[in-house]
């Protein structure tokens, strides 16, 4: 564009034209590209995001709560009988009958018990990374105690004694806490935020969300593909597979000589479990949730504060574990993917808690200059999806903008300085899960590289943070549905008009059409607010699994999406709905994923949790 430029001001000073249309045309230019007194043009330089995201405030006050301010809990172990040193376990008590149970299997099924008597002051090698001590007294009962911990694997050891090391090898440590948004993980942990900032690190502020929960993003973060994309791996699909068939990320990073690693608690509501058939075979070198599963778990939390887990948080057992993964393989190339719910999954009351624990783990890997080849990950999967917050125009925005920010070596900076450019480049740039992945694929080989946008296909939904995202890229290039885009422009509509009364109808319609027969029947209630979009593509409808999925690659006008905010009877349900209208046929359309719920389900969709989980949000039980 300003070859052109040029080209036509040396046109004009060679023609008899007066030279204010010189400065008409350059005004024209500059203001069609926004620019301003301080930017330095290049021809690859692409001055103005296509994709505008609303402006939201940091403030508490149009989100419709405050936070309370919690005090740490406190945490005791009035019981500890051994001590675990150098990947072995010994008793320190006397006179105490007690015995060791290891608990040895595979990925998510039963695993079996190998137990063994302790002595005093003898060394027992742990030969499972979760085990539970069982002390009988006739005076004194002590319940189980249950231990997470790090064992010394001969065949991992082996494994990775023959990999090649090198200087610039860099491990990846992947934390993701559940259900904040990126300016409520600014409210909510300022510390961890402030020392992300100290380090030098990059916080993404167009990182958008795919889908509705966890799933949704973290599956194409691990894989690079949709859930619909992959072999069905669903509960209620007798021909489905086990989630193994998925080509994981770790899977491609023990390949080139990592030791793998993975935790997530909260298993009941597991990201492969609750809708998922889990894993066949343990999916990475340490996993933590068979430890969660324990009975002597459960028991030992609910004994006193939910919160704590003898001496420490819940939250410090958990970063603990990774700690000593980290110990564990100091001089080899590691990666781990962490996932934590409990203190924000349903609320924000307990979230502060996180903060602390957080930058000693950042000043800990500092001080063991892991940090020095350690590339951190802070992430988040979305917003809150059930809470007062939630039902605020900021909160349905901040739900699809979660958190996303990268901490880099110092040396990485030093030796990819376009790569960082680009990074940064990218911070205001409309980006998603499936470009985190690509930028953990682009690790392996930063030297295949190109960082600049115009060798970019605008379409390429997987691209590396280490290359420059192209600023015209919106959900329409990566065909993310109307529902979902945080970048659109709505527009308010009264809800009284006719077509918001038929588009709400025929949402209650849909969802009882897809029910179960186990589930009642909804009705209408009312219909709380609604917008409207409108677009230049279709969104046509294609057929996933049985499910109409809007896709958006067909060009038409007459495209309306409204957004309607309704509530429901007789489960008390709020929903945000998104449905289709086609002007010149008057044809409605949605489907399940563009429907959120917006208050909790709770215990009300038991009924179906197994045999059809992804209708929960919809399910108000007969029985």
């Amino acid at each position: 564009m300003f070859r052109c430029l040029i080209s036509s001001v040396r046109f004009l000073f060679r023609s008899p034209v007066k030279l204010s249309i010189i400065a008409i045309i350059t005004l024209s230019v500059l203001r069609s590209l926004r620019i301003n007194s301080n930017s330095i043009l290049t021809e690859t330089d692409e001055i103005v995001e296509a994709c505008h995201f609303p402006k939201l405030s940091l403030s508490f006050q149009g989100l419709g709560f405050m936070p309370h301010k919690i005090i740490r809990p406190v945490c005791y172990s009035k019981f500890s009988p051994v001590i675990i040193q150098n990947y072995s376990l010994r008793l320190i008590y006397k006179r105490l009958n007690c015995s060791v149970r290891f608990y040895l299997g595979h990925g998510d099924h039963f695993y079996r018990v190998k137990s063994i008597s302790l002595v005093r002051d003898v060394n027992i090698p742990i030969l499972s990374d979760h085990f539970i001590v069982r002390c009988n007294q006739t005076s004194t009962p002590h319940p189980d105690v249950p231990y997470i911990t790090i064992r010394n694997d001969k065949k991992i050891r082996q494994r990775l004694a023959t990999v090649r090391k090198q200087n610039d090898d860099l491990n990846i440590l992947i934390l993701g806490l559940d259900s904040i948004s990126r300016l409520q993980y600014e409210r909510m942990l300022p510390k961890t935020h402030a020392h992300i900032k100290k380090l030098n690190g990059t916080i993404l502020k167009g990182y958008n969300i795919l889908g509705d929960g966890t799933p949704a993003q973290v599956i194409p973060m691990l894989t690079g593909m949709l859930e619909r994309e992959l072999p069905s791996t669903l509960h209620r699909d007798a021909n489905g597979s086990f989630v193994d068939v998925y080509p994981f990320i770790w899977n491609t990073l023990r390949d080139r000589g990592y030791v793998t690693g993975y935790s997530e608690d909260g298993t009941q509501i597991g990201i492969w479990t609750l809708r998922l058939k889990g894993f066949n075979q343990t999916p990475t070198d340490h996993y933590m949730l068979p430890f969660y599963r324990l009975p002597a778990t459960s028991a030992y939390r609910s004994g006193q504060n939910p919160y704590c887990f003898g001496k420490q948080t819940t939250f410090e057992l958990f970063l603990s574990y990774i700690q000593r993964f980290w110990t564990a393989y100091s001089k080899d190339k590691k990666f781990f993917f962490g996932f934590f719910k409990q203190y924000t999954h349903d609320g924000y009351e307990y979230g502060s808690l996180l903060d602390s624990s957080i930058v000693n783990l950042l000043d800990r890997l500092s001080k063991s200059r892991e940090l020095d080849r350690t590339v951190v990950i802070l992430m988040s999967d979305h917003g809150a999806r059930f809470s007062s917050a939630r039902l605020t125009p900021q909160g349905a925005i901040e739900e699809r903008l979660p958190f996303m920010s990268f901490i880099l070596p110092e040396s990485f900076h030093r030796k990819y300085p376009h790569a960082i450019n680009a990074l940064q480049t990218n911070i205001n740039r409309f980006t998603t899960p499936f470009d985190v992945h690509a930028t953990l694929l682009s690790l392996l080989d930063m030297n295949k590289l190109t960082t600049t946008a115009k060798d970019i296909n605008l379409t390429q939904r997987n691209i590396s943070l280490f290359n420059i995202i192209p600023a015209q890229r919106t959900c329409d290039h990566i065909r993310l549905p109307p529902h979902w885009c945080s970048c659109l422009k709505w527009t308010k509509v009264n809800v009284n008009e006719e077509i918001i009364k038929k588009a709400a109808k025929h949402v209650v319609d849909y969802i009882n059409k897809i029910l179960s027969a186990q589930c009642r029947p909804l009705t209408l209630e009312s219909i709380r607010g609604a917008q409207m979009y409108r677009s230049h593509k279709n969104f046509s409808a294609s057929v996933q699994r049985g499910f109409r999925v809007l896709g958006h690659w067909n060009q038409t006008d007459g495209i309306i999406f409204y957004q309607i905010t309704l509530t429901t009877k007789p489960n008390d349900a709020i929903y945000e709905a998104t449905v289709q209208y086609t002007a010149n046929t008057g044809h409605l359309n949605t489907n399940h994923n563009d429907i959120s719920r917006l208050n909790a389900y709770k215990t009300s969709a038991d009924c179906i949790v197994r045999s059809y989980p992804h209708l929960r949000k919809f399910c108000f039980c007969i029985k």
